[in-house]
């Protein structure tokens, strides 16, 4: 089964590089009051994803992690258009369990980190 359509090639212009959630944040409302972009979005919220769960760490002291994950699966809610929309939606409700997924995953990797050892 087939989620994302043959002709989903969006390029490099379409998504756009951020330095930390509060840029993310920023943009957001940004979007929200003028014209709405799918791609955007999309990207918003994969961002959101990655800084808030992966790097979680990081960012609990400086930022309200609840927010930005409602944020994020908003992100990704606005995203779900076309024949994406599916795709979309299965990220929206699972963004909870993704970004604890990360989380642990980014503490498991810096555990572990001493326990890889390169061959002689």
């Amino acid at each position: 089964m087939e989620i994302l359509s043959p002709d989903y090639s969006p390029g490099d212009q379409e998504f756009r590089q951020f330095a930390d959630l509060t840029q993310i944040a920023e943009l957001m409302m940004q979007q929200l009051t003028s014209a709405k972009s799918p791609l955007w979005m999309e990207s918003a919220g994969a961002h959101i994803l990655l800084y808030a769960g992966f790097f979680q760490s990081q960012n609990k002291n400086r930022h309200n992690i609840e927010f930005y994950s409602t944020m994020g699966r908003e992100c990704y809610l606005m995203a779900a258009v076309g024949k994406r929309e599916r795709m979309m939606k299965l990220m929206a409700a699972g963004f909870h369990q993704y970004l604890f997924h990360l989380a642990n995953l980014h503490q498991h990797l810096q555990e572990s980190r001493y326990l890889i050892r390169p061959e002689d």
